[in-house]
């Protein structure tokens, strides 16, 4: 029987049903972390993004040597907002009002307007914008460096705000108004979840997400990573037991 094993990144998805699943057609199927339904088991809590810092310690970069803001987009937004948001802020000029088009979009981007982008800029000592969809390792391990490298990043791809808090970045998501393509907010509570402290406010746009601060402002990132593989091996070694069987992840 099929056996579908979904992540689980905090308390509201690290639940195991038996139900069917995605991708599991017909036949018995376990989904963790799609259904609310009774715990079989520990919960395994903790998106596997947060073992980066573990895997990849020469990255890590002192606060000291940190400098720029950076926004990440989702790769589902790469084609809406990152180029055309790289575009308005490198031709940016502060005489000429841009065209009510293009501030439309920006506004879509989650961005309020291009003189925006500028004084994040002047205050945190540059501006990256970054998308989440890379070509290869060597891409992907250059996106993980600038993120690692900021002083503060925002963006619509929630991996990227895990990144920058497993690297101790100060961070926080927003969900652009109509880029984010139906991503739901509910992964990003699921995410905070795993932290102490009250539900996260998940802003619409830049200004807004970089104005409350970071979602997280303690360790528990880096002691999530430090013990998210023993709850992982923990969490399948149960269900290995339970099921009797063959587990196909």
């Amino acid at each position: 029987d099929p056996v579908v094993i979904f992540g689980t990144r905090g308390v509201h998805s690290a639940t195991v049903t038996r139900v069917p699943c995605p991708g599991a057609e017909g036949g018995r199927a376990l989904c963790v972390g799609s259904h609310p339904a009774r715990y079989l088991g520990q919960p395994v809590i903790g998106d596997g993004a947060l073992s980066m810092s573990l895997l990849f310690p020469e990255l890590r970069v002192a606060a000291a040597e940190r400098s720029g803001f950076t926004i990440a987009y989702h790769v589902r937004d790469h084609n809406k907002c990152y180029d055309f948001v790289r575009r308005v802020y490198n031709e940016w000029d502060a005489a000429q009002e841009i065209p009510q088009e293009d501030a439309a979009t920006l506004a879509k981007c989650g961005v309020a307007d291009a003189a925006h982008l500028h004084a994040l800029s002047e205050k945190y000592g540059g501006l990256n914008i970054l998308s989440m969809q890379v070509d290869g390792a060597e891409a992907a391990v250059e996106v993980v460096k600038a993120i690692a490298a900021s002083r503060f990043v925002v963006g619509s791809s929630m991996h990227s705000v895990i990144l920058a808090d497993t690297y101790g970045v100060p961070s926080r998501p927003f969900l652009a108004p109509e880029a984010f393509n139906g991503q739901p907010e509910l992964k990003y509570h699921d995410y905070y979840s795993a932290y102490s402290g009250e539900m996260r406010d998940i802003p619409g746009d830049v200004m807004r997400a970089e104005e409350l601060g970071p979602g997280v402002t303690t360790d528990e990132p880096q002691i999530i990573a430090a013990t998210i593989t023993e709850k992982l091996m923990n969490g399948l070694g149960f269900l290995v037991q339970y099921l009797d069987g063959f587990i196909s992840i």
